[in-house]
């Protein structure tokens, strides 16, 4: 798929609207798939693309950390567990680096940023799995 004739809108389209757990961890594959059309675009220096495919990956990301809120009273008995909070804040502090880079043209802060925000998605995907949501 050659990522500048799909834009990312066009992705999330593709995407039915799950209820709950499924869209949670439906968004466990997608959005790293959206992030590396973000990386594509950089490395092209198509940084108005990039911008608008980083929009959609920031606004998705953030239905999703606040979906595994919704979720998580259910299934820890608590408001939200300190784990999902951490993950939480990690990933906000990294999506504000990420979009810095992009509007400063910063392309090794790009690298370095996207690789962080990579590894620690990846990682709180991870943890999801071995605390499943309800379904």
């Amino acid at each position: 798929m050659d990522p500048e004739k799909t834009s990312g809108a066009k992705l999330a389209g593709i995407v039915a609207q799950q209820p709950g757990c499924e869209q949670v961890h439906g968004d466990h594959r997608r959005l790293p798939m959206l992030l590396s059309q973000v990386e594509w675009r950089v490395q092209q220096k198509l940084f108005p693309g990039a911008e608008r495919c980083f929009a959609e990956f920031r606004f998705d990301l953030e239905r999703h950390l606040a979906e595994e809120d919704r979720l998580e009273p259910t299934a820890s008995g608590r408001p939200e567990s300190a784990r999902a909070g951490r993950d939480s804040e990690t990933l906000r502090r990294l999506l504000s680096r990420v979009a810095e880079a992009i509007q400063a043209r910063d392309c090794d802060g790009f690298a370095s940023s996207v690789s962080d925000l990579r590894e620690a998605f990846a990682a709180h995907a991870d943890a999801e799995a071995q605390e499943p949501l309800p379904s």
